[in-house]
């Protein structure tokens, strides 16, 4: 990320980045989480692709939640 100035600038940016108006990016995180699969990944591996998975979910709940 470049440098950024000041706060309002940065909160900008992370809106664009994760606010819940970008639905094509949210309906690829929905869609990633519904086909998750193992496929040969060992248990630690595959725990931390969902668990990002959810963070980015949980991310854009709050991200929702800011903008009402």
């Amino acid at each position: 990320m470049s440098h950024i100035d000041d706060s309002q600038e940065l909160w900008t940016h992370i809106q664009k980045g994760f606010g819940v108006k970008n639905g094509q990016r949210v309906r690829r995180l929905k869609t990633e989480l519904a086909t998750c699969r193992q496929k040969g990944l060992a248990i630690d591996a595959y725990y931390r692709k969902l668990n990002q998975l959810w963070r980015s979910q949980a991310d854009y709940q709050k991200a929702k939640t800011m903008e009402e």
